[in-house]
C-alpha cells in the first residue's frame, strides 16, 4: 500500500507540472483575455467588425489602458471611441468624462451585452433596460444588477427567445435581430434624439446630438459579433451603417479598458500578457519545489546531532574492551569505589561493622557475608590477570545488594 501511496504522489506531481507546462502553451497564440472582445476570433468575439472598420478607415487602434485618450487627443476633436458589449460598464464618473468627451465634438458608439440589458447612461438622458415583450425571468435577473455596476457576469439564455422582428432604413432587406433589451430616451433628450432601429419590443438603436458631438447607442451587441456576418450580407451592412452614423472622419479607437479591467483583480493582472510568462515560470518553480519537497533524492544524510547513547550501551562496551584487554581487577576496584560511596562507607574495616550490619539488613543479607564480599573485592582489585568470570561475579553481587538497599531505604523513607 505504502508503494503504492508512494506512485500516486510522483504521479500527482508529475501532472501538475505537466499542466504549468501546457498552460503555457496554450496561451501563445493570441492576445484575447475576453470571448467578446475585438480581439477574439471565437464566434462571440467582435475580431471580424474591427477588420471591416479597419479596411474604411485606415487610423483605427485599440486602447487599453485607459477609457478615453491623453488630453492633448481629447481636445483635438473628431474621433471616434467605440464600446461593444464590455465586460463591464462605465462607472459613474466615467460616464461624466464620457458626455464632457463628446460634447467637445467626439463620437461614441456604444452598445450594451445581449445578457445584460441594464445600464444608465448618465449624463446622456438614454437608458437600456430589459424589454417588456422578453420573459420575466430574464427581467429579473437583469433588475437585481445595480444600474452602470457593469458586473460582468453573464446571464445564459436562449437566443431563439431573443429574436425580435424590427423595423429600420439604414438596410434593405431582412436582418434576425437578437436583444433582451430596449433603449429608453429621457423627454429632455428626445428632440435631439434619432431612431435608427425600431421593433415591437422598443427602440434598439439611436443616435444623439450631445453638444459638438453625438453618440451611437445600439440596445445589443449582437450584431457585432462575429457568428452575426454569416447570417447573410445585410448584417455586416447593418453593422458598418450604424456605425456610420458617428458622422465624422477622424480616428477610430475600439476600447479595451473595460474588458481588461472587468476581469478579476488578481488573476487578471497575474495573467496579463506582460505578467503572465513570469507568473508560470513561479507557478512550474512552486510545482517543482513542492514535487523534490515530496520524496527523498538519494540516499539519507546523518542528523547533525547524533543521539547520545546510553548508559547501558555505554556499561556493555567498556565491559567487552576489559574482557579483551584482560583488565577486569580495574573494572573491580572502579566499581568498588563507587558502591563505597554510594554506600557512605568509609573508613578503617573495624569502625564499618555497624554500617556493614545495616547494609546486611537491608538487602536481606547477613553481615558477615557482606564483609567477606568485601574483603575478596578488595583483595581482586588488586590483582593481576583476574578472569572476567570472577570479575562480573563481584560487580553483579555488589550491584545486586546496593540495589536492594537502596530500594529498601526509598521504602523507609516513604512510609
Amino acid at each position: 500500500m505504502k508503494s503504492r501511496q508512494k506512485w500516486r504522489i510522483e504521479w500527482a506531481w508529475l501532472i501538475a507540472v505537466l499542466f504549468v507546462i501546457l498552460l503555457g502553451f496554450s496561451w501563445l497564440p493570441g492576445r484575447a483575455r475576453d470571448k467578446l472582445d475585438s480581439y477574439s476570433p471565437t464566434p462571440r468575439g467582435k475580431s471580424a467588425f474591427y477588420a471591416l472598420v479597419q479596411r474604411y478607415v485606415k487610423e483605427t487602434s485599440r486602447q487599453e489602458r485607459r477609457l478615453i485618450g491623453h488630453r492633448r487627443a481629447d481636445t483635438a476633436g473628431s474621433r471616434t471611441l467605440v464600446i461593444l458589449g464590455p465586460a463591464r460598464y462605465p462607472k459613474e464618473s466615467e460616464w461624466k468624462r464620457l458626455h464632457a468627451w463628446v460634447a467637445k465634438g467626439n463620437t461614441l458608439v456604444f452598445a450594451a451585452r445581449l445578457a445584460d440589458p441594464l445600464v444608465e447612461l448618465k449624463g446622456f438622458g438614454l437608458h437600456i433596460v430589459p424589454a417588456r415583450s422578453l420573459g420575466s425571468e430574464l427581467i429579473k435577473k437583469g433588475a437585481d444588477k445595480k444600474k452602470g455596476a457593469g458586473a460582468s457576469h453573464v446571464v445564459k439564455v436562449r437566443t431563439t427567445k431573443l429574436e425580435l422582428k424590427i423595423k429600420t432604413k439604414l438596410v434593405v432587406g431582412n436582418v434576425r435581430w437578437f436583444s433582451a433589451g430596449c433603449i429608453k430616451i429621457d423627454p429632455a433628450v428626445k428632440p435631439r434624439v434619432r431612431v435608427l432601429v425600431q421593433s415591437d419590443g422598443g427602440d434598439q438603436a439611436v443616435v444623439a446630438a450631445v453638444g459638438k458631438g453625438r453618440i451611437v447607442v445600439v440596445a445589443s451587441d449582437e450584431i457585432f459579433v462575429n457568428q452575426s456576418h454569416l447570417l447573410g450580407d445585410d448584417h455586416p451592412v447593418l453593422a458598418y451603417r450604424l456605425f456610420e452614423q458617428r458622422g465624422v472622419t477622424g480616428p477610430v479607437v475600439f476600447d479595451e479598458y473595460l474588458n481588461i479591467t472587468g476581469t478579476p483583480k488578481v488573476f487578471g493582472l497575474l495573467f496579463e500578457a506582460m505578467l503572465r510568462p513570469i507568473t508560470l515560470q513561479v507557478l512550474l518553480v512552486a510545482a517543482l519545489f513542492g514535487w523534490w519537497g515530496s520524496r527523498r533524492f538519494g540516499p539519507p544524510l546523518p542528523p547533525a546531532n547524533p543521539p547520545r547513547r546510553s548508559i547501558v550501551e555505554h556499561a556493555e562496551a567498556l565491559g567487552n574492551l576489559h574482557f579483551r584487554a584482560g583488565t577486569g581487577a580495574r573494572a573491580v576496584a572502579a566499581y568498588l569505589e563507587y558502591w563505597r560511596a554510594e554506600m557512605h562507607l568509609a573508613g578503617a574495616e573495624s569502625t564499618q561493622q555497624h554500617q556493614i550490619a545495616v547494609i546486611a539488613r537491608r538487602a536481606g543479607s547477613e553481615p558477615h557475608d557482606v564483609a567477606q564480599l568485601l574483603r575478596v573485592a578488595s583483595a581482586v582489585a588488586q590483582q593481576q590477570g583476574v578472569a572476567a568470570a570472577q570479575a562480573a561475579h563481584i560487580i553483579r553481587e555488589l550491584s545486586r545488594i546496593k540495589h536492594k538497599t537502596q530500594s529498601t531505604a526509598r521504602g523507609t523513607h516513604g512510609n
